[in-house]
């Protein structure tokens, strides 16, 4: 887990500037993250670049960042070309299942970002996200996560699925723009969407909205 830092325990990191580039994640099977692995930790990246992180024997969660149990802060960062992006022949690379993997209770907060020509695996590997709920999506928030979204710019993207996927989970996005990404925007049961802009996404529908006993809230949104 974690081919450029793994971190356990209770461990903090403080990241100001910088970059994780080019790490690859060489899991046999199920390998997660390709640039930090975060497991019952705290990880704050301020102006961090998270540029070309990759998968290389099979297809793995979160390119760029997997968190379980933990609280991640991300601010003025850019996400850019992780999970293969144009790239499977040139690293013989299997892309991944998420750019952005977030599961066990965890908190990401995400402000001022950008991310854009991320990719994912172009074919399902040895797992079936049909089976085991491993859509392929841009950010992927499960088991009771939280997502928080801010003035984050999300565009050409290609996650095949979605860019946002949350079961059991809750999602709460406000000053966003979401447009021209190769997925549907957003997959689950529970989100708030404030003062968001969406645009030319293409796939399936656009909100993929899965329970009828919870919510999906739009306010002062622009529906593209």
């Amino acid at each position: 887990n974690g081919a450029g830092i793994a971190m356990y325990n209770g461990a903090t990191l403080t990241m100001n500037g910088g970059s994780f580039t080019s790490n690859f994640n060489v899991s046999f099977e199920n390998g997660c993250g390709a640039a930090i692995y975060i497991n019952n930790s705290t990880a704050t990246f301020n102006n961090v670049r998270f540029y070309d992180n990759q998968f290389r024997i099979r297809s793995g969660h979160g390119a760029a960042v997997y968190a379980t149990q933990s609280t991640v802060t991300m601010d003025g960062c850019e996400i850019v070309s992780n999970g293969v992006y144009g790239k499977i022949n040139t690293y013989n690379g299997h892309g991944s299942y998420s750019t952005i993997h977030i599961t066990g209770g965890s908190t990401l907060t995400i402000k001022n970002t950008i991310l854009k020509e991320n990719g994912s695996s172009d074919y399902r590997d040895d797992v079936q996200p049909w089976q085991t709920g491993n859509d392929l999506s841009l950010i992927r928030v499960k088991d009771g996560s939280q997502l928080f979204l801010d003035g984050c710019t999300i565009t050409e993207n290609i996650s095949t699925d979605y860019i946002l996927a949350a079961f059991n989970t809750t999602v709460y996005a406000t000053n966003t723009t979401i447009t021209g990404n190769a997925a549907s925007v957003f997959e689950g049961d529970t989100a708030a969407f404030t003062n968001c802009t969406f645009g030319n996404n293409a796939y399936g529908p656009t909100f993929d909205i899965q329970s009828i006993d919870q919510s999906v809230v739009f306010i002062d949104c622009e529906m593209g």
